[in-house]
């Protein structure tokens, strides 16, 4: 099978960059705002379960990842119960800075999401990222998710 014919039936050739509900903040990111958010494999910190990130961002809500070292952003009350927030991360559960971290088995997250220093990913309910950059604390996350669902 061919890498396009991949692509088609895994779905990761259709995007929606440049549109309304996706938004860049830079370019910290290899993958872009508007792409199929990719699956990855992962081991949760605080119980060594195996798990994948589609099961993380399957429900209605939206799934934050942080990437690096910097803890990830504090979501606001008032959106608490429609973003679930996890930290990615590289090493081992003994390295893990939080029972929310999620490490990275193998880099293959840090791999597919292109990222190479600290940042953030929002993945909307339909599985498309909405929001790309570096971890600037939750403003800019407050302010994308006001835009689209109109708090």
């Amino acid at each position: 099978m061919s890498k396009d014919t991949i692509a088609d039936t895994t779905q990761l050739s259709i995007t929606y960059r440049g549109g309304p509900l996706a938004y860049d903040l830079d370019d910290t990111t290899g993958i872009r705002a508007g792409d199929r958010a990719p699956d990855s494999p992962y081991i949760f910190a605080s119980n060594g379960k195996k798990g994948r990130l589609f099961d993380a961002f399957r429900g209605p809500h939206f799934t934050l990842l942080s990437f690096g070292d910097q803890p990830a952003p504090q979501v606001p009350d008032g959106y608490k119960n429609i973003v679930h927030v996890y930290t990615i991360t590289r090493g081992d559960i003994a390295t893990a800075s939080s029972d929310d971290a999620l490490i990275d088995i193998d880099g293959y997250a840090h791999h597919f999401y292109g990222i190479t220093s600290d940042a953030l990913i929002l993945v909307r309910p339909d599985g498309y990222i909405g929001l790309t950059g570096r971890n600037l604390g939750p403003q800019p996350i407050i302010d994308y998710l006001r835009k689209v669902i109109d708090r």
